[in-house]
């Protein structure tokens, strides 16, 4: 009796070690994403419309405005910036944000930067820079609230990298506008890079801009912007800083 269940253990094991080995292989991965890609297409009607109520109930909570002020040390007035950031954690009653390091870096040794988080019901919070990181261009900030009575929420990073020709949704403050929502699609991926270009328009506005896929998961965020060229870091660079 001791023999056969030992026997059925190590079958179970045996199968399941070679399911891990399946899922990890590139050729799986690759026809998973592509399933998914398939089961949330855009152009059905049905899953666009379910799409954009969930964006707007789930995601946009996890959206912020990142406000930041720069003074000189006599407390003149600089500079203000609005700035996109996204939630990837939630803590007890802190929260985390990611955005650009662009967003909150000044040249200028002798500025103060300040910096506050507006929420989707436009109640503001006071701020701290956490951590910046200039070789991969992000900034963490920290900021306190109650998740549960403010609804605000995190979003989770994808766990597969976009195809080309995939079609994802920029929630960013395009135009001066907090929260706009504009569609495009996946023109290429720098693998060296880890940077991707789309079909989403670009201004100066865009820094920190959000971009989820399908399935309301961050694939990508703006890290800079110069006139018409866009820096949008991937979601294999995203999840390499987060160690992921």
């Amino acid at each position: 009796m001791k023999k056969l269940t030992c026997t059925i253990l190590l079958i179970i094991l045996i199968f399941s070690l070679s399911a891990c080995a399946k899922q990890d292989d590139p050729k799986y991965l690759l026809a998973h994403q592509y399933d998914e890609f398939i089961d949330f297409d855009v152009s059905d009607s049905a899953v666009f419309d379910k799409f954009i109520n969930d964006v707007s109930n789930y995601t946009i909570p996890g959206v912020v405005v990142v406000k930041v002020t720069v003074r000189t040390s006599f407390n003149i007035l600089v500079e203000e910036r609005e700035v996109t950031g996204f939630i990837y954690a939630i803590y007890d009653n802190s929260l985390r944000v990611v955005t650009s390091l662009e967003s909150v870096s000044v040249n200028n040794e002798g500025y103060k930067v300040e910096v506050s988080i507006v929420d989707f019901a436009n109640r503001i919070y006071s701020a701290l820079i956490l951590s910046e990181s200039e070789e991969y261009g992000i900034a963490v900030i920290k900021f306190d609230a109650n998740a549960t009575v403010t609804k605000l929420r995190k979003i989770d990073l994808a766990k597969y990298t976009p195809m080309n020709n995939e079609p994802i949704l920029m929630l960013s403050n395009y135009q001066k506008s907090r929260n706009s929502l504009i569609m495009g699609t996946i023109i290429n991926k720098d693998d060296e890079l880890k940077t991707y270009e789309t079909t989403l328009p670009v201004d100066q506005y865009i820094i920190g801009g959000t971009l989820i896929n399908m399935r309301r998961q961050i694939v990508g965020l703006v890290i800079s912007v110069d006139d018409q060229d866009v820096e949008i870091m991937g979601i294999e660079r995203i999840r390499e800083y987060f160690n992921m």
